[in-house]
Order: C-alpha cells, then sequence, then structure tokens
C-alpha cells in the first residue's frame, strides 16, 4: 500500500539541513566516492554535458517517478559494456542506497558519481520527475515517512 502526503510542515530549508545531516551519516559507509550535487547534475546536463542517472531504487519505488532519463539499475547493470564510457551518476531516495552502490561499481572499474541527497535534493533544486507514462510530475517515492523531505510543492509517496 502507497502512502501519499504533501510534504511535511518543516520549512525548505529546514528539510535541506535534515537531508545534509542524514546524508553525512550514511557518507561514512562510503566515504572517499566521487559526488555530483542535484545542482551540478542540471548544470552539466543543461551545457550539453551526457551524464547517464542511474536509479538504484526498488521497482516500487520506481513506478511512482523517476528523474527524466534515468534507467534502472538492472538496465545498466544489463548493458555494461553498451556504458562503458559514461559518466554515471547514482540516486536513491537520500543518497545511502546510490552511494554503496557508487563504490561497488567503481569496484568494476565504472565511472560512477553519487548523487548526495539524491531525490530529495534534485526536488530542492527545481528538478521534475516524470511517471510511468512518461509524463512530467512532482510526485516521488521517499521511502517512508522518515524521509518526507521534499521541496514545498512536490508530493511525498511511501
Amino acid at each position: 500500500m502507497l502512502f501519499r502526503k504533501k510534504s511535511s510542515h518543516l520549512s525548505d530549508d529546514q528539510k535541506r539541513e535534515k537531508i545534509d545531516a542524514v546524508y553525512n551519516g550514511a557518507r561514512r559507509g562510503f566515504s572517499g566516492i566521487p559526488e555530483i550535487s542535484a545542482d551540478e547534475v542540471m548544470q552539466r546536463q543543461s551545457s550539453g554535458e551526457e551524464l547517464l542517472l542511474v536509479d538504484v531504487r526498488t521497482p516500487k519505488e520506481q513506478q511512482v517517478s523517476k528523474i527524466p532519463g534515468a534507467i534502472t539499475i538492472d538496465e545498466f547493470e544489463a548493458n555494461l559494456d553498451q556504458h562503458a564510457e559514461a559518466t554515471v551518476v547514482c540516486y536513491c531516495t537520500i543518497g545511502g542506497r546510490s552511494g554503496q552502490k557508487t563504490a561497488q561499481l567503481r569496484e568494476h572499474g565504472v565511472n560512477a558519481h553519487n548523487m548526495p541527497g539524491s531525490v530529495l535534493s534534485w526536488s530542492h533544486a527545481g528538478g521534475s520527475f516524470v511517471d510511468e507514462s512518461g509524463e512530467a510530475c512532482k510526485r516521488a517515492h521517499v521511502y517512508n515517512s522518515k524521509f518526507d523531505l521534499l521541496a514545498d510543492g512536490y508530493e511525498s509517496v511511501w
């Protein structure tokens, strides 16, 4: 069962502080890996750089929405040769799972980077999402109520 809720009563600044605190705690498990922020991903994409966004969340989470142009981790791993030269940016809800996956991919020679704050930071950078049909939306699966930290104007699902 999915629960939907407008993002919490916290201000966007308070939400960003909480995202940073939770991510910094998780980061200890995969310190030293390269990171690319949501803002930087958007800037680099708008300047024409090709970045391969890889969604490492569960299929249930991905059914709600993904970042436009992203592929699933299963799609990526099934086509490793096709993506051998890509600059890969992994994301999840807040960056913990994607940080672990980034570390694993780097051990196998993939030019992978983690997106700190992941889906949550993407919303705070003003990024959009697409649903399963490819339609733009402002809704994202945030894993559970603890991560109900999307920016104002977005809808959290868990």
